[in-house]
């Protein structure tokens, strides 16, 4: 019988509150990295079940890896996703490979990584093709992917809606408008969600633009074996296990993460759209949401 006010002793010693929390820190390792694996395969088993079709899933050429950036330093690549996450992951691409002498990505303007990203890419650097494959090969490689649907409406408002983007605008708006037009889809002036929907549904997916083409055609998450995916849910987790994974400077961090509001706002325009081009939509991302477990906004269609 234990006297009262004494510890039961297991035998062992008890731990101090800096090995209480080590152990944690490995059990948050632990299952970060089993979840990694489970991503990776999904992804392996939705690309097995393409196969019939992998040629579309394959880059042609080294220059459809043009999303590809490379940091020898720390023998990383990073395929980066329009509307997921890329300024802040270019900022810190720039330190990461020496661009920059600033420490805080957050310091770095947010026009400049996108200026200077050409000189980060992996098919601009002055490699054979035998060099180019030994680093697609060896060095840790990340991508980072979100819902599809809310990649696309973020792109909608950030480029379309309201003219904010002009140089955008301009570039597009006139074919959208044009397409609807030809199609007998209206003949409004205003590029609306549905029209911008109409305009995706309606085009070869290799051929859309980088800020709403599907993950698939930009990154070849099938012929390229990322060795992290993670995902804007879990981003500030991710970014940071993925830099100390590379051995990033201690003072490198992945910025303080605000999520968007895109979430949020998503039903109101997906209420626009009628069940067939709801239907069409999902055709083209439908690949995105089986390989990275996203569910479409109003269920399968």
């Amino acid at each position: 019988m234990t006297q009262p006010g004494r510890e039961v002793s297991t035998g062992r010693p008890k731990k101090t509150g800096a090995e209480s929390g080590g152990d944690e820190e490995r059990q948050r390792t632990l299952r970060w990295e089993a979840e990694q694996r489970r991503r990776k395969t999904t992804l392996r088993q939705a690309c097995r079940e393409w196969s019939p079709k992998a040629r579309e899933y394959l880059p042609r050429s080294m220059t459809d890896m043009s999303f590809l950036l490379v940091d020898d330093r720390h023998k990383a690549l990073y395929c980066f996703v329009p509307k997921v996450s890329c300024t802040a992951w270019k900022s810190i691409w720039m330190i990461l490979t020496g661009m920059t002498t600033i420490k805080n990505p957050l310091d770095i303007k947010k026009f400049v990584p996108h200026l200077l990203h050409n000189k980060m890419m992996l098919v601009k650097q002055p490699y054979n093709v035998s060099v180019l494959q030994n680093k697609l090969n060896t060095y840790t490689k990340l991508l980072i992917v979100r819902d599809p649907y809310e990649r696309l409406l973020s792109a909608y408002r950030n480029k379309l809606e309201h003219g904010k983007n002009h140089t955008f605008w301009g570039q597009y708006v006139n074919k959208i408008i044009k397409y609807n037009k030809k199609h007998g889809m209206g003949a409004n002036t205003e590029v609306t969600f549905t029209a911008f929907v109409n305009y995706v549904n309606g085009f070869s997916k290799p051929h859309l633009n980088e800020h709403w083409r599907p993950y698939h055609q930009l990154c070849f998450p099938c012929a390229i074996k990322y060795d992290v995916i993670a995902k804007y849910e879990t981003l500030a987790d991710d970014s940071e296990r993925f830099l100390r994974l590379i051995g990033a400077p201690d003072y490198l961090h992945y910025p303080p993460f605000v999520p968007s509001k895109t979430a949020s706002l998503l039903p109101q325009y997906m209420a626009n759209l009628s069940q067939a081009q709801r239907h069409d939509l999902y055709q083209v991302y439908r690949r995105d949401f089986e390989a990275f477990e996203y569910q479409p906004f109003g269920g399968l269609v």
